[in-house]
C-alpha cells in the first residue's frame, strides 16, 4: 500500500452505532459509562477521545515513512 494511501485510511475505524465511512468528530468533553467494567476507553475528552486518537495514529504512520 502506499505512503499516501496508508496515511488517508489509518485510524479510520468504523463507528459501530452508525457504521461510519469517515472517523466521526465528537463534540463532547465526557463520555457516558453504564458501568466501570465496560468503558469504551474514554472517560474525558482532555485526556483522549475518539477523534484526537484517529488523529495520533495517522500523525504516528505519517512520521515513520519507508
Amino acid at each position: 500500500m502506499e505512503f499516501q494511501t496508508r496515511c488517508v485510511h489509518v485510524g479510520v475505524d468504523k463507528d459501530p452505532a452508525y457504521l461510519s465511512a469517515t472517523t466521526p468528530i465528537y463534540p463532547t468533553s465526557t463520555f457516558r459509562w453504564d458501568d466501570l467494567e465496560n468503558n469504551r476507553g474514554f472517560d474525558y475528552t482532555r485526556s483522549g477521545n475518539p477523534t484526537r486518537s484517529a488523529l495520533e495514529e495517522k500523525h504516528r504512520v505519517a512520521g515513520r515513512r519507508n
